[in-house]
């Protein structure tokens, strides 16, 4: 992830659960600061855990664009875990960006290099909206 985030020229694209882990945090105000355009879709009900709150003042410093995701229906939550990358790369799995997720879990994270699939997901990503 890290070196896919690294990679960046132009855009990234973000569609997380959950995003608190400090490195991967670091790595997207990074691309941002360097002129990469940052966006980030999140779980709004996950913005109330300290070290979310921690990684979204950080990546409202470097100016990323934060979309929270507020879902009103009993038990929904937008539950994605993507990057496109430069709308050529995708990432995607299991994972969300937690400590946990990248140390302790069972979790998962595909890379595929396709464009026509980045496209795909960026389409996606673009159509998330709370529900």
């Amino acid at each position: 992830m890290l070196q896919s985030i690294r990679e960046a020229q132009t855009s990234l694209r973000v569609a997380m659960y959950a995003l608190s882990r400090p490195a991967l945090v670091q790595a997207l105000a990074d691309a941002a600061a360097r002129g990469v355009r940052v966006q980030v879709k999140y779980d709004a009900a996950q913005a109330d855990f300290p070290a979310m709150k921690d990684a979204l003042r950080m990546l409202k410093r470097r100016r990323v664009t934060l979309t929270p995701i507020r879902m009103t229906a009993a038990y929904a939550a937008m539950h994605h875990k993507f990057l496109v990358v430069d709308q050529r790369v995708v990432l995607t799995g299991s994972a969300n960006w937690t400590t946990a997720a990248v140390t302790v879990n069972h979790e998962n994270m595909l890379r595929i290099e396709s464009p026509l699939l980045a496209g795909v997901y960026a389409r996606q990503f673009d159509a998330i909206r709370g529900r």
